[in-house]
C-alpha cells in the first residue's frame, strides 16, 4: 500500500470542500465519526491516525486547512505505519514500494484555503487492517474539516500542545526570584478522552540572560541583573519547550529589566530662521508675521512642555537652544537663552518659560497684524532672519547637555523643532555626525513644522530621530510633523505631548479634536482606573487670547474641578494619586465657549477648533512597535501593541489601528501645477528676511497668487490588531496584538492612531491610545532610475540659472556636441519625487563633460547638460540618496540624435509619405 497526496482533489473531494467552505457551519459526513469538524486554537503540527482495510476499495481523505496567508504555505508530511500484529508505529521506508512510501508524499501546491486530499491506494497490502499515522506540520488556526470514507476511518486527531508562560513584562533591576510559570493550552485530541499528558518541560536562558533555578520543571525563577545609573534597560529572553511525547512546542518570554529611573535633562532646540516669523498658514497677507506666526506657535507649545515636564518630573532640568545665531554654549545645563547675553543665568522652570517668551496680542483669529511697538510686541526669543544651520543648534544643545554637572546620571534629551530644510553648516542627519550624540547618550526627538509645500525636510528629521535611538522600529515616537493649515486648526501642543509622554513614560487616554460654537458646551468622557497615579487634562486652542474656552473636569459623582494652570491658548488640570484613587470610573471633561467678546478686536465669532488630551501616569500601559525603521511606497507595516497591567501582559482587549494618509504626493501636485519662469521672476527674493528658493517661489505662486489647493488627506478603514495567534500575530492570548497596514500608495507623512479598549484584571474598564507618524519615501531601485533617465537634445530652459545660460551662449568647440541628461524620479506606482531634491541627486558622466550643475526644472524632473566629442558614446549613472536610500541607476547611453538630425529624419519621412501618395494616386488612375 502506498499513500499519496493528490495534487488535484477528486471530483467528490472538490464537491465536499466547496460545500464545506460555502456553509457557515460544516455538516459532518454521516459515514464519518462526529469529530470530522474540529477547531484548532494554536498549532504548528497535527497528527492523524487513519485505519484502513486493504480488502476494500481505494479511499480519499479530503482535508480543508484554515489559512490566512495567500498563497498558503504547503504542509510538510511525515508518515508512519503500524501493520496487523505490530505493537508500535515505525517510519515508512523511503524506498519500499509495497510499504507506506513516506517519501512519495509530495507537498500539494499552495492555495487559499489549504484544500488537499490524502489518498490511500491498495498496493498488494497483506490482509488485515493497518493504521497509518500522518504528521502534518502546518499552522492552521481555526476550523478544520477532515472526512473519512467507508473504508478509511480516522481513529484520532492530535494537535500540538501549546506552550504558555506567565511572566512579568517589566521588572526593576536587581530583583531576586523573578517567577516564570509554564503551562500549556488544552491540546486538541479526538476522541477527547485519549488526550496525552505533558511529558516534559524544558527552560533555556537566552544569550546574556541569568540562568534559571530549575531547567526541567513547569515553574522556575531567576535573579535580575543589576544596572548602573544611566545604563540602558535590558531585555532578557527565556524559552520554554513542552512535549506530550510526540509533539512539542516552544514559546519565548521577554522580560524587560529597568535601570534606575533617571531625571531628565532636556534642551528644546528651536529654529528661529526668517520663515518662522511668517504667519503659520503662509497666507499672502500675513507672511510678515504677527500674532499667529510659526514662532508664536512654537514658543506657545514649548512653554507648555516645560510646564508639563515640571508637573510629571519635577527633578528634571530644561534649557533652550536656538539657531541660527546662538552664541557659544554655557558650561552649565539649564542656563537659558536671553536676548541680552545669549546663554546666561541659572535656570528654573519658570525662568525658562519667561525666556522662551510669548507673542500675546488681541487678534484671536489671526485676521490682523499688530503694528510694531504695540501691546502685542513679542517677548523672549525673536526671529533671527537668517538661514537654517540645524547642526549649529544641535551642537549648542549637545554641549549644554554634556557639560552639565551630574549629567552622567541623567537622561539626556534634545527636542528639535524646525520649519525648514537645513541650508547651512552641513547635513545634520549624517550618521558619522550623529554618532557623537549616540556616544554621549543623547536622544533627539524631531518635529517638522510644515506641510509638504513648506521647505521642510521630513526625511532628514526622521533620520535624525532614528539614528539617535528614537523614531526607530522599537520606539517609533521620535518623529512628528505639525501640519500648518488654516486659522481654525488646533495648535502644536499635541506634538510636544507625544514626545513628553515618551520621555517620562506616560500614556494617552485620549487625544481627539473638537469644534465648538460661541455659547456652546461640549462634554467628553475618559476612564480612570486604580492603576493610575497622575493625570493631566489639557484643553488647547490656536489663539493668543486667554480664556476663549472654559474647562472643567468632573469625577464620577463629584464636583467640577477647574484648571490649576492656564495660559494664552490653553487650560490644564493636573491631579495626583489621592484624588484619582478616591474616584475611579468614568470622568467627564466639560468644555464651554464664550460668545463674541465685545470690544476685543479680532475675537473669533465663528466655530473654534480645539484639542483636548488626557496624559496619564499609570501601571496600565500600551507600548507600540513596528517591524522597520523606515517605509517606502508600496510597502507594508507590521504593527505591534503590547498591553501591560501591573507588569503582566493584558489579553482580551479590542485593539485597532487607523491610518490617515495624503491623497497624493507633493511631487504629483507639482507635476500637475506648472508655473512659467516669468511668474517666478515676479516673486520677491526674500520675505521677512528669509531667502526664497526656487521651490519656495513656485509654492508662493501656486498658493498665494493662484490659490491652488494642496493635496488633502484620506483615512483608511480601521485594521484590527489580533491576539489570536493568527498571522502576523504569533501567539494567542499573550497580550501582544499584531496587525498589518498596507495603505502606503503615495509618499508623505502618515498618521497612525492605535486604540485599545478592554477590561483590566481588576474589573475596571480602560482606554488607551498611541500615535505614530511615519514619513514614507518613494521606493527607488536601479531599474526604476534607469528607466526614467534619458539623453535628449539640448533645449535651453528659462529655468536654467544665468551662469549656465552664459556658458551655453558660446558654441561648443569644433567636433563637440551638447546634450541634456533628464532624470524624472518616480516609483513604480507613478508617484513623482518632485522638486527640491537636487542635493540628493548626482549625475556621474563618462566619455563626456558636465556643463554647470544639475538644474531643478520644478516639475519633478532634473537636467544635467553634458558636452562630448562627436562620434563617442557618453554614459551616465545617477545616484539617488535620501531617507536612508542610496541607489545607483544606469548606465544610460545616448538615445537620440541632435536636433539638426531630428529635422533631417522628419524631412525623409515626409518625402517617403509623398512618394507613397503619388504611387497610390497613379494606381487609382490607371486602375
Amino acid at each position: 500500500m502506498r499513500i499519496h497526496r493528490v495534487l488535484i482533489p477528486t471530483s467528490v473531494a472538490w464537491i465536499m470542500l466547496i460545500g464545506a467552505l460555502a456553509q457557515p457551519a460544516i455538516t459532518p459526513n454521516p459515514l464519518a465519526p462526529p469529530y470530522t469538524n474540529f477547531a484548532v486554537t494554536s498549532s504548528d503540527a497535527i497528527i492523524f491516525v487513519i485505519e484502513r482495510d486493504p480488502a476494500l476499495d481505494n479511499s480519499t481523505i479530503p482535508v480543508t486547512i484554515p489559512c490566512s496567508a495567500s498563497p498558503c504555505p504547503p504542509p510538510v508530511y511525515t508518515v508512519m505505519k503500524k501493520g496487523p500484529g505490530q505493537a508500535a508505529f515505525s517510519p515508512c521506508a523511503a524506498a519500499d514500494p509495497n510499504g507506506c512510501g513516506g517519501s512519495d508524499v509530495d507537498a500539494p501546491p499552495p492555495g487559499t484555503g489549504g484544500a488537499l486530499s490524502v489518498q490511500i491506494t491498495n498496493v498488494s497490502e497483506p490482509a488485515g487492517k493497518a493504521l497509518f499515522k500522518i504528521k502534518m506540520e502546518v499552522s492552521g488556526v481555526g476550523n478544520w474539516l477532515v472526512n473519512s470514507t467507508t473504508n478509511a476511518a480516522i481513529q484520532s486527531i492530535q494537535a500540538m500542545p501549546r506552550a504558555l508562560i506567565v511572566y512579568p513584562a517589566e521588572i526593576p533591576f536587581g530583583q531576586a526570584n523573578v517567577s516564570l510559570k509554564g503551562s500549556t493550552s488544552t491540546s486538541t485530541f479526538v476522541p477527547a478522552a485519549g488526550a496525552p499528558a505533558i511529558a516534559s518541560y524544558s527552560w533555556t536562558a537566552g544569550s546574556g540572560a541569568p540562568a534559571v533555578s530549575s531547567a526541567n520543571t513547569a515553574d522556575t525563577t531567576f535573579d535580575a541583573p543589576s544596572i548602573a545609573a544611566g545604563g540602558a534597560a535590558q531585555n532578557l529572553q527565556y524559552q520554554l519547550t513542552v512535549s506530550d511525547g510526540e509533539l512539542a512546542s516552544s514559546t519565548t518570554a521577554t522580560v524587560t529589566v529597568r535601570g534606575p529611573e533617571l531625571p531628565v535633562d532636556a534642551v528644546i532646540s528651536m529654529d528661529t530662521s526668517g520663515s518662522m516669523g511668517w504667519h503659520r498658514t503662509g497666507a499672502a497677507k500675513d507672511l510678515q508675521g504677527g500674532c499667529c506666526s510659526r514662532l508664536a506657535s512654537a514658543k506657545f507649545a514649548a512653554r507648555y512642555m516645560v510646564s508639563r515636564l515640571e508637573k510629571f518630573s519635577s527633578n528634571s532640568r530644561v534649557g533652550v537652544a536656538i539657531f541660527p545665531g546662538e552664541p557659544s554654549p554655557s558650561t552649565v545645563l539649564g542656563k537659558r537663552w536671553t536676548p541680552a547675553t545669549g546663554l546666561a543665568g541659572s535656570a528654573s522652570f519658570a525662568s525658562v518659560r519667561t525666556d522662551i517668551g510669548a507673542e500675546t496680542v488681541t487678534c484671536g483669529d489671526c485676521t490682523t497684524i499688530p503694528a510694531s511697538g504695540s501691546a502685542g510686541t513679542p517677548t523672549g526669543i525673536p526671529v533671527n532672519w537668517n538661514g537654517t544651520p540645524t547642526r549649529n543648534g544641535l551642537d549648542v544643545a549637545k554641549t549644554m547637555l554634556t557639560t552639565a554637572s551630574g549629567s552622567a546620571s541623567r537622561s539626556k534629551i534634545i527636542v528639535l523643532l524646525s520649519d525648514g530644510a537645513w541650508n547651512m553648516s552641513g547635513d545634520p542627519a549624517d550618521p558619522t555626525y550623529l554618532a557623537g550624540f549616540n556616544s554621549a547618550g543623547i536622544k533627539i526627538y524631531t518635529i517638522g513644522m510644515g506641510t509638504g509645500a513648506d521647505n521642510v525636510n521630513h526625511a532628514s528629521l526622521q533620520d535624525i530621530s532614528i539614528r539617535t535611538g528614537v523614531g526607530s522600529a522599537a520606539n517609533p515616537i521620535g518623529f512628528t510633523s505639525y501640519n500648518l493649515g488654516d486659522t481654525s486648526e488646533t495648535n502644536l501642543i499635541p506634538q510636544f505631548e507625544k514626545i513628553l509622554g515618551d520621555m517620562v513614560s506616560l500614556d494617552f487616554v485620549s487625544d481627539p479634536q473638537g469644534v465648538i460654537a460661541p455659547g456652546g458646551t461640549n462634554t467628553h468622557n475618559f476612564a480612570v482606573t486604580s492603576h493610575d497615579s497622575q493625570i493631566s487634562v489639557t484643553l488647547s486652542w490656536e489663539s493668543s487670547q486667554t480664556n476663549l474656552l472654559q474647562l472643567e473636569v468632573i469625577p464620577p459623582g463629584g464636583s467640577p474641578i477647574g484648571p490649576n494652570d492656564s495660559g494664552n491658548g490653553y487650560h490644564n488640570v493636573t491631579l495626583g494619586r489621592r484624588i484619582l484613587a478616591a474616584s475611579p470610573g468614568q470622568w467627564t471633561i466639560r468644555v464651554g465657549r464664550r460668545g463674541q467678546r465685545p470690544g476685543v478686536s479680532g475675537s473669533p465669532s465663528g466655530p473654534l477648533a480645539y484639542n483636548y488630551s488626557v496624559l496619564i501616569k499609570s501601571n496600565l500601559i500600551m507600548r507600540v512597535s513596528t517591524n522597520r525603521d523606515r517605509y517606502s511606497t508600496g510597502g507594508e507595516m507590521i504593527l505591534e501593541a503590547r498591553l501591560v497591567e501591573a507588569n503582566r501582559r493584558l489579553p482580551g482587549a479590542k485593539v485597532t489601528a487607523r491610518l490617515t494618509r495624503p491623497e497624493s504626493g507633493i511631487g504629483n501636485w507639482h507635476l500637475q501645477h506648472k508655473v512659467e519662469a516669468s511668474q517666478l521672476a515676479d516673486v520677491p527674493k526674500t520675505i521677512s528676511g528669509e531667502p526664497l528658493t526656487a521651490v519656495d517661489k513656485k509654492n508662493f505662486v501656486l498658493l498665494q497668487q493662484q490659490h491652488v489647493a494642496l493635496p488633502g488627506e484620506t483615512t483608511e478603514p480601521a485594521v484590527t490588531l489580533n491576539d489570536l495567534g493568527q498571522r502576523p500575530d504569533q501567539f494567542a492570548g499573550d497580550g501582544i496584538y499584531t496587525g498589518r497596514l498596507t495603505g502606503f500608495p503615495v509618499p508623505g507623512v502618515y498618521d497612525i492612531t492605535i486604540v485599545a479598549d478592554g477590561t483590566a484584571a481588576t474589573g475596571e474598564v480602560y482606554h488607551r491610545e498611541a500615535f505614530l507618524q511615519e514619513h514614507v519615501e518613494l521606493f527607488f531601485d536601479a531599474g526604476l532610475i534607469a528607466s526614467h533617465t534619458k539623453i535628449v537634445g539640448l533645449e535651453i530652459s528659462p529655468l536654467f540659472p544665468a551662469e549656465l545660460r552664459e556658458l551655453l551662449s558660446v558654441d561648443p568647440p569644433a567636433g563637440f556636441v551638447r546634450r541634456m541628461v533628464v532624470f524624472t524620479p518616480q516609483d513604480a506606482r507613478g508617484n513623482y519625487w518632485g522638486p527640491g531634491q537636487s542635493r540628493n541627486i548626482k549625475f556621474n558622466v563618462s566619455n563626456a563633460q558636465a556643463i554647470g550643475n544639475p538644474v531643478d526644472n520644478l516639475d519633478g524632473s532634473y537636467t544635467q547638460v553634458i558636452q562630448f566629442r562627436s562620434g563617442t558614446t557618453p554614459t551616465v549613472t545617477v545616484n539617488v540618496g535620501a531617507g536612508g536610500v542610496n541607489v545607483m541607476g544606469g548606465p544610460i547611453r545616448e538615445a537620440v540624435e541632435s536636433s539638426r538630425f531630428r529635422y533631417l529624419w522628419w524631412l525623409l519621412i515626409l518625402l517617403l509619405i509623398i512618394v507613397v501618395a503619388i504611387f497610390v494616386i497613379r494606381k487609382l488612375v490607371t486602375g
